[in-house]
């Protein structure tokens, strides 16, 4: 039936999205190493990833509502991720408008004083 079809390749999309997370998982481990594991946030990241792999391709667990909760949780964090990261790089971009308006500003009133030292009539 069409119904059992969408469910087998959502089913699928949602192992392939799981994966793709789990793949990040594992390169960040292969970066850190050792320190991976002292970050508890990527140690829960991989809590909630390969364990949400493991309800997905167990046939013994079909209800999948805890990891949808707990993968909900993660793009929470994610997001949050994303939005610290560009307000981060606003923040950055303030300070150096600041500094140019400050050089420019010393510059102006630099320049003024050097016209008002010179006599020009």
């Amino acid at each position: 039936s069409a119904q059992h079809d969408w469910h087998v390749a959502l089913h699928w999309l949602s192992v392939s999205i799981l994966g793709i997370f789990g793949l990040q998982i594992i390169s960040l481990m292969l970066i850190y190493r050792s320190k991976f594991f002292s970050n508890p946030f990527y140690v829960l990241d991989f809590v909630v990833i390969f364990g949400a792999l493991y309800f997905e391709l167990s046939s013994k667990f079909q209800q999948g509502r805890l990891v949808t909760i707990l993968l909900s949780w993660r793009m929470l964090r994610v997001m949050h991720g994303l939005m610290s990261s560009l307000e981060l790089q606003a923040k950055q971009i303030d300070t150096q408008l600041d500094e140019e308006r400050n050089k420019f500003k010393f510059a102006l009133i630099d320049s003024r004083k050097k016209l008002g030292k010179s006599k020009i009539f």
